[in-house]
């Protein structure tokens, strides 16, 4: 069995005064309600793996309001439930430095263990990160871009006005499965311009992701 997220504790992180996460292997899924601190939970994980966040650039905005210092908390079963467990934790007081500990004992430094020095990785996805369903222009235009600078052979990408039809169309497509009471109808139209588009900025972002893929460590 690989390794897994085995439990998480959150002190005085954003909405969280004293909380602790227990997870199985495989698929956890956490529900509730809009700002009760779901994206908070996915937050913590990342802060507590990295020792910073990857939603803001002000550590202090992770410590809760009226808080004197923040702190995370992970064990992560390396192999399986009956294998090494490692245990790592991110304290942060603003106008410190940040404490990161691997199985109590104190990191060499900051960049080491963000580095992967406590030997756990992380790869998160945020709400922020699903931009289509947003409608922001980033959403084809970035996967160009990314291909442009990320990729060994670059391929040109669509244009802002090709990019943002596309999303207002992709969109209609969304509310149509969902039920949406949105109007599926769009001033750009959905059907065949949508699929010859869609092909197309398909082909732009699939050989970057293919060669970004065979990077992340297994």
């Amino acid at each position: 069995m690989s390794s897994y997220l085995r439990a998480i504790r959150l002190v005085n992180f954003r909405n969280y005064a004293d909380a602790t996460a227990l997870l199985s292997p495989g698929l956890n899924i956490v529900v509730g309600d809009n700002a009760q601190g779901k994206t908070n939970l996915l937050e913590a994980i990342s802060f507590t793996v990295t020792g910073s966040s990857p939603r803001t650039a002000n550590d202090s905005e992770v410590v809760r309001w009226e808080a004197d210092f923040a702190r995370t908390e992970m064990r992560v079963a390396l192999d399986g439930d009956g294998g090494e467990e490692r245990k790592v934790a991110v304290g942060y007081a603003p106008g410190q430095k940040k404490r990161p500990t691997v199985d109590g004992a104190p990191a060499t430094s900051l960049a080491n263990y963000a580095a992967g020095g406590a030997g756990v990785r992380v790869v998160t996805f945020f709400p922020d990160d699903i931009r289509i369903v947003k409608g922001r222009r980033p959403t084809a235009g970035s996967s160009s871009t990314a291909c442009s600078r990320r990729c060994a052979q670059p391929t040109p990408g669509p244009s802002a006005s090709t990019a943002r039809r596309w999303v207002s169309a992709t969109n209609c497509c969304v509310a149509s499965v969902t039920g949406s009471p949105r109007s599926v109808r769009s001033r750009h139209g959905t059907g065949r311009w949508w699929t010859s588009a869609n092909n197309s900025f398909g082909d732009v972002r699939r050989p970057c992701r293919s060669s970004m893929s065979t990077s992340l460590p297994l």
